[in-house]
């Protein structure tokens, strides 16, 4: 009997698979590790920070379908030469028609692919504005914080510097979720000590 490894799709994992999966994008221990990244977020930083990984996730998804469309169409206006080809535009067509855009169209033609083409472009296009809009609005503003590089380096370094300031050893046999609270707490202590010195 094959012994399968455990999944992990909480916080509640150890740190040190986390880090794994960091660095490594070793996935083989979690389960769902999207999911899992924004919990982690939303623990160490909060609903606001949650919320913008949620947008990225969105805005991306949106991003493959609008380019699926767009390719989908531009591939449509060729007339197939032979059956070869007829077959693989009706796939084609198949496949743009599961982006399902017809649903915002009162009695879109789902038959002649021309006219579904012609009857869905300018909602493509919308989309495309949308997310243009939305990506602008997800640009870092001038003066925020670099993103953190994960590396090992920088797990070590963050338990070596909460040690330090809270005279404890803090390794990487804790939890993900012991590890984020610990994460606020030392982000508290730093931002408690920056007021002392100013």
């Amino acid at each position: 009997m094959e012994n399968s490894k455990v999944k992990y799709n909480s916080i509640d994992m150890p740190l040190r698979v986390f880090i794994n999966a960091m660095v490594d994008h070793d996935y083989s221990e979690i389960e769902n590790f999207e999911n899992l990244f924004i919990e982690y977020c939303q623990s160490v930083g909060g609903l606001e920070l949650a919320q913008e990984m949620k947008n990225i996730k969105e805005s991306n998804t949106l991003r493959l379908r609008i380019n699926m469309a767009q390719d989908a169409i531009e591939l449509l206006k060729f007339e197939p030469l032979n059956d070869f080809q007829k077959k693989e535009r009706d796939e084609i067509f198949e496949e743009l028609k599961k982006l399902r855009y017809h649903l915002l169209i009162p009695s879109c033609d789902l038959n002649d692919i021309k006219k579904y083409c012609s009857q869905i472009e300018g909602h493509v296009k919308l989309e495309a504005v949308q997310l243009s809009f939305l990506e602008s609005e997800q640009q870092p503003k001038k003066g925020k914080q670099k993103e953190a590089v994960y590396s090992r380096d920088y797990f070590v370094d963050m338990l070596n510097e909460m040690s330090a300031i809270f005279k404890i050893h803090i390794n990487d046999s804790i939890s993900l979720r012991e590890y984020c609270g610990w994460i606020r707490k030392y982000k508290k202590e730093v931002e408690r000590l920056n007021k002392q010195a100013a």
